[in-house]
């Protein structure tokens, strides 16, 4: 009986971090993949966890701050990294990440100021969320 504890126990102290070996190979298949998508390079926060992002009521205007990482990156990346902080950095609770209707109305206002500010047609179509959608849920992964 103490036998099977001890062997129980160690089996629990197992650390969950994979090998060098197992995160290099996953790293590489992701490169691989994620340079097939066609995410555009743009200047992009990197750093948008809620406590950077501030509403003003009064003026109804969305205000960035902590521009300390701002930098080009792709577009879909920024995104799925924002996605990613609704479930926290040290008490990590997935069950807060977005909702994929969140998700999909966020990416829709997205486009649409995307495209006003680009002097592009505000109107986005349900493909293009679409695209951008399956974009930023391939880059949620990094």
């Amino acid at each position: 009986m103490f036998r099977r504890s001890c062997i129980r126990q160690k089996s629990l102290s197992v650390s969950p971090v994979p090998s060098f070996e197992t995160l290099s190979a996953e790293m590489e298949s992701l490169k691989r993949h994620l340079s097939q998508i066609d995410s555009p390079t743009v200047l992009c926060h990197n750093d948008l966890l809620t406590k950077n992002i501030i509403y003003d009521h009064k003026e109804g205007m969305v205000k960035f701050i902590d521009y300390e990482y701002a930098d080009y990156n792709y577009q879909a990346f920024d995104i799925g990294n924002h996605f990613n902080e609704f479930a926290g950095v040290s008490d990590v609770n997935y069950s807060r990440y977005p909702s994929r209707e969140l998700q999909r109305d966020w990416l829709t206002a997205y486009l649409q100021s995307y495209n006003h500010s680009t002097g592009r047609e505000v109107t986005v179509t349900e493909a293009e969320v679409t695209k951008l959608y399956v974009q930023v849920c391939k880059f949620s992964l990094v």
